[in-house]
C-alpha cells in the first residue's frame, strides 16, 4: 500500500462520499477552517478528531495516517452503516443469514 498524506487522504475520502467541507465539519462539530487546514496539511487532526474520522468514514487509524488503497464504495459503506446500528442479536441474524445465502449459492 502506498502511503499517502493524511491531508490527501481526508480529501479522497470527503470527495468520495459527496460532501462539502463544510457539511463534514459540520458532522464532526468543528469549523470549517478547521478541517480546511487538515486537508491542506497546515495542521492535523487531534486524536478524537481523529477517531471520529475514522467512525464516520469506517476506516482504520491506520488507514488514515498511511492511506488506503481503495476508497471504500458506497454500497458497503451503507451496509457497514446499517450493521453498526442493529442490536447485537439482529447482527448475529445478519451473519445467519449471509451464511443462508452463501449456501445457497453453493447447493441450488
Amino acid at each position: 500500500m502506498e502511503d499517502r498524506t493524511i491531508s490527501a487522504v481526508l480529501k479522497d475520502l470527503r470527495h468520495h462520499a459527496g460532501l462539502t467541507q463544510a457539511a463534514l465539519s459540520k458532522e464532526l462539530h468543528i469549523s470549517r477552517q478547521v478541517y480546511s487546514c487538515y486537508e491542506t496539511g497546515r495542521r492535523l487532526p487531534d486524536l478524537d478528531t481523529a477517531v471520529k474520522l475514522c467512525s464516520y468514514y469506517h476506516i482504520t487509524l491506520d488507514e488514515l495516517l498511511h492511506g488506503c488503497s481503495d476508497v471504500i464504495p458506497d454500497q458497503y459503506r451503507q451496509f457497514i452503516k446499517s450493521y453498526d446500528e442493529l442490536n447485537p442479536e439482529n447482527q448475529k441474524n445478519m451473519h445467519l443469514y449471509m451464511h443462508f445465502l452463501k449456501n445457497q449459492e453453493k447447493y441450488p
